[in-house]
């Protein structure tokens, strides 16, 4: 996919539903003005997704663009179960590569390989938000960010050997 606001959105109105087992495998997604992976929810009161695998996907992004992007709403937790595996992520202007907030357990994010062209990076490689708790954090390989690697305000997440 070339170009464009998002390669892959999930825009769910779960309004008390739930949704589950998605699933996004090997794409090549380049150029994106917004975020490659887009996962939100536009029910800010009820509703939850589960069992989502981004995994081995090679991301390049345009100028201020995220990678992966899953959205807490309403401030609350309503993703279960995240994996952000062994993704190439290019990001190009500082942004974050992976920007997460809203998952209540099985976060893991580990074995990505995320590099930030820019020198002076402002963004990190990873962003987790205060709305997710219980997860890894682990064996991502990080260059070009400088000292910006994981900014983890997350509750019981631990970061661990994240770096070139």
């Amino acid at each position: 996919m070339l170009g464009s606001q998002y390669g892959v959105i999930y825009n769910e109105i779960l309004a008390g539903a739930n949704s589950s087992e998605h699933h996004i495998e090997d794409n090549s997604i380049e150029g994106m003005s917004a975020s490659a992976i887009l996962i939100t929810n536009q029910s800010t009161v009820s509703g939850n997704m589960t069992n989502i695998l981004i995994v081995g996907n090679e991301i390049g992004g345009a100028v201020g663009a995220a990678g992966i992007t899953a959205n807490a709403v309403g401030n609350r937790q309503w993703i279960t179960t995240l994996l952000i595996a062994s993704n190439l992520i290019r990001t190009t202007t500082g942004s974050n590569a992976i920007n997460v907030d809203g998952v209540l357990n099985n976060l893991n994010i580990t074995a990505n390989c995320i590099d930030d062209a820019n020198a002076n990076p402002s963004g990190f490689a990873i962003q987790v938000g205060t709305h997710s708790s219980n997860g890894l954090i682990t064996s991502n390989t990080i260059t070009g960010y400088g000292a910006n690697k994981v900014n983890n305000a997350g509750t019981n997440i631990t970061a661990a050997n994240n770096g070139p």
